[in-house]
């Protein structure tokens, strides 16, 4: 389970970027957990995060 550990933590810090993209982008709405542009910036930075330990494993 340990060696697959770090897939787990890539897929927990894609979830918000996820939710925030199809609420902001494919709803086209505003919500409450996204207000503004901080959570943009949060989803951005969990993205990045999550494409970072993806490709430090993968290499």
């Amino acid at each position: 389970m340990p060696e697959y550990s770090w897939l787990l933590v890539a897929i927990v810090l894609l979830v918000p970027s996820l939710v925030v993209g199809f609420l902001r982008f494919g709803l086209r709405k505003e919500a409450s957990a996204i207000n503004g542009w901080g959570g943009v910036l949060f989803a951005l930075m969990t993205f990045a995060a999550a494409i970072w330990i993806i490709l430090e494993k993968v290499s």
